[in-house]
Formats: C-alpha cells, structure tokens, sequence
C-alpha cells in the first residue's frame, strides 16, 4: 500500500511540476499619482510599491514600464515630468534623468541590456545607452525637397523580439516592425507594418511566441469604423514572418470586456496569460491564451498610464535547483536544507506553490539522474 502511494505521489509530483508560476505585475499610475503599483499573482496581494520625488505642483504620471533584470531596476516613463525614474524591485528610488526628447510614453530594454529606447508619441523615438551615457535620435522621417515626409507617427506602447533583432511598435496605421543593428541599436527601417485600416491606434504591443518563421504578438486596438461608429476597441492578434518580411493581422484574441472605454497596456506573462489595463475604469485583467477573462483587479483610481510589466518570482521546474544541467544529489540536499522556506522566488520551491515541501522533494526524486 505505501509503495502505491509513493507512485502516486511521484506521479502527481512530474504531472503538475510545470503549471506553478509566481510573479508580480506591476503598473503605471495615472490619476492618483502613486506611482508604481503592484499585483501578486497568486496571492492578489496588491498595493503601491514607489515612486520617485513626486511633486507637489507638477502631475508624475507613470507611463511605460520596463524591467533591468541583470541590474535589478524597474525603469519607468514619468510622462509630464520629462523624466525617467529607475527604482528597484523593492519601489526604493535609485535615481532619475530627463528623457531624450519630452513625453516619454513607452519604454524598452534590449535583450543585450545595453540600448534602453523610449517613445514619444510622435514620429521621434529615443535611445540611451547605458554603457556610454550617450542619447541618440531616431526619426521616422525624411526630406522630400520642402516637405517632411513622416511615415510612422504616434509610436506609443514599445516591446522588443526576445532576440533583439527587432523593436515591435503600437502606432498609428497599425503595429509597425523595426529593424535592430547585431549591437542593438534601434534603425529607422520599418520592415513591416500592420492594421486594421490607415487611422488604426493600438496603444500597446506584447510578444506572446516565436519561432524561426513566424513572431506572434498582441496589442490593445482602437479602430476608427467610420463616421457616426463606435470605435471598435478590443486586444488583437498579429503575426510577423521570418525570415522574408511580411505581417498580417490574425484577428481578434479578446474583445473589450467594459465596452466604450479603452484597452491600453498590454504583457505577457510565464505562465501564457496577458494582463491587460483599462486606461478609462483602472482596471487589470488576465486573460488566458485563448482571450477567455479570467480575473478583474481593481488597480487605478481612476485611470491608469500604458505601463504594465511582469516580474518573474519563481517558475516550476523538474527537480534541477541548481540549473546546472543534472539532475543529482546536489539539488536533493538543496531542497533538504532549505525544506519548510516560504521564501519567495526561490528555486528550491520546485513546483513554485511558495513552500519548499514533501511535494518538492518528490519531483527531485522522480527526475533523479535527468541530464546527468
């Protein structure tokens, strides 16, 4: 009897090792001025995690938001402010620095964590590279005699291919796909562009997949349908292709579930949910990887800024604590010594259920000598 229970063990613990995720998402305020606010995921708890030197006189509205993992710094678009503030994961301010051009929108890190780049709202896009200090322009425009001829405007919300090989923008006429130099620097070539009409406004991008042939990602649209109709706002579907360019829009993942406000941030998180914001109520929700609502959260008060940004606390995996490829003794003692931890993010916690328990040392034992 004991022998068929520990099966069963073992077996639940390879079944559900991978379905546990710990992360925090953290937002932009808008209206209440809070600064960066925070959601846990499991737990729910939410609350303010900082700001940076809030002003009495002037608005700090927290716009785009973007993650330093390797420096371990939230940096953040104070958008009427000019500014951009860098805290750490705990909301304490480390410092602040104007943007490169005024109304910072959006925000993203390169992959190489070197090239930092910012949106403005208009065809002007910034980069700062941390390595030198040094800002330089990037401008979506050209000179055609006495005329400035823009051909991508409105660049809002920003995220970058995980390869960093190219910048996905929101912008007006749809989701546009910018190339990157092999060092990271933003070009001003869009190799594709996409959306529902000419007037299309998404506001936000978030890259859900990829593989050697196709990017796929999602946006918060806001489509003009014509004159005397509603605009047609919900979270589409978009796919880049590799490696000829081409996109196309696939439809539509969600639709909007409070009709007649605005969709505006968009992320994608580990366990292949999106949280998306709602600029007009303050609301949150995720959705799972097929569009279907699956919780609301009551975040701003009442609007918030396009910033919306996930950081990982803890993902399951099968058994091997010290990520070095096998699966042996070393992670068993591993989780012996830190057995009963609610320590938070920990690998030790295999399956990520926020206690290192019986059930982590049993996928230790089933995926024992794996990778050796």
């Amino acid at each position: 009897m004991r022998g068929i229970l520990l099966i069963g063990l073992l077996l639940w613990s390879a079944g559900v090792y991978a379905q546990h995720y710990q992360y925090r998402v953290l937002i932009g305020d808008r209206d209440a001025e809070r600064g960066v606010l925070y959601y846990d995921y499991p737990t729910g708890n939410f609350g303010v995690l900082g700001i940076c030197n809030p002003s009495e006189t002037a608005s700090d509205f927290y716009y785009g938001i973007a993650i330093h993992h390797e420096r371990g710094e939230i940096w953040v678009c104070n958008v009427l402010r000019n500014r951009i503030d860098i805290l750490d994961f705990d909301g304490n301010c480390l410092r602040t620095m104007s943007s490169g051009f005024s109304r910072p929108h959006g925000i993203a890190i390169h992959p190489n964590g070197d090239k930092v780049v910012f949106s403005h709202n208009t065809f002007a896009m910034a980069e700062y590279t941390l390595s030198t200090g040094q800002w330089r322009p990037i401008l979506f425009a050209y000179q055609d005699g006495e005329y400035t001829v823009i051909y991508l405007d409105g660049i809002y919300g920003i995220e970058w291919h995980p390869e960093g090989r190219y910048l996905y923008a929101a912008a007006r006429g749809g989701v546009a796909e910018i190339v990157a130099d092999p060092d990271g620097s933003l070009t001003n070539s869009v190799r594709c562009q996409i959306g529902v009409n000419a007037v299309s406004i998404p506001w936000d991008v978030a890259v859900i997949s990829g593989d050697a042939q196709t990017t796929r990602l999602t946006a918060t649209d806001d489509d003009f349908m014509g004159a005397n109709q509603p605009r047609l706002r919900r979270v589409g579907l978009y796919a880049f292709d590799m490696p000829q360019p081409g996109c196309r829009r696939l439809g539509d993942l969600a639709g909007n579930p409070e009709p007649g406000t605005q969709l505006f941030g968009i992320a994608h998180a580990p366990d292949n949910t999106l949280w998306v914001s709602n600029y007009n109520s303050g609301r949150v929700y995720q959705l799972d990887e097929n569009g279907t609502l699956l919780r609301t959260v009551q975040a701003g008060n009442p609007k918030l800024g396009v910033g919306i940004a996930i950081l990982p606390w803890c993902w399951s995996h099968n058994g091997d604590v010290n990520a070095d490829g096998c699966v042996d003794d070393a992670d068993l003692l591993a989780v012996l010594f830190l057995f009963g931890s609610t320590e938070q993010g920990i690998r030790e916690d295999v399956n990520c259920d926020g206690v290192v328990d019986d059930a982590d040392l049993l996928t230790v034992l089933f995926h024992f000598g794996s990778g050796c």
